[in-house]
């Protein structure tokens, strides 16, 4: 079976932990520096981040223990600066079981396609279907912004 690439949205993020520090000033307790090229952080067992580049700490979730790559639970990563991927699946997915699935949330089963270059969102918001397309760009406050083309 051949698997075919349908798109990933590329996000750049500025100054989202404040600027990271300098060797001469002081760092915070457990504060790890770290700078990331080319990795997939796994949010759980299908959600992937595609991580371009990213700079910033890790911080320690327990003072008692160093930060440890391979166990997500022991640090908090403190971006300064990132260029991240993200599948439509992935996306999907990021939405439906973190964002929106908290009890009472508006919007359910959504589905994220990319179709000529423009973000296709489909769903239900209080059980009426929904389709939203519409061009997502990045604000110059590094917040993302999906602006609608059609409803």
């Amino acid at each position: 079976m051949r698997r075919r690439h349908i798109g990933t949205l590329w996000v750049g993020v500025v100054g989202l932990a404040g600027p990271v520090r300098g060797a001469a000033q002081a760092e915070p307790a457990g504060a790890v520096q770290v700078q990331m090229r080319n990795l997939g952080f796994h949010l759980d067992s299908t959600i992937v981040l595609d991580l371009r580049f990213v700079r910033g700490e890790l911080r320690r979730r327990d003072p008692a223990h160093a930060p440890y790559l391979d166990d997500k639970h022991s640090f908090i990563l403190a971006i300064d600066t990132a260029r991240i991927g993200i599948s439509p699946a992935a996306l999907s997915g990021l939405l439906n079981r973190y964002t929106f699935a908290y009890p009472g949330s508006p919007l359910r089963k959504l589905t994220i396609t990319i179709d000529h270059g423009q973000l296709v969102q489909h769903g239900l918001m209080h059980g009426i279907s929904f389709t939203v397309v519409g061009d997502l760009t990045l604000t110059p406050d590094g917040e993302l912004r999906l602006h609608p083309a059609s409803i």
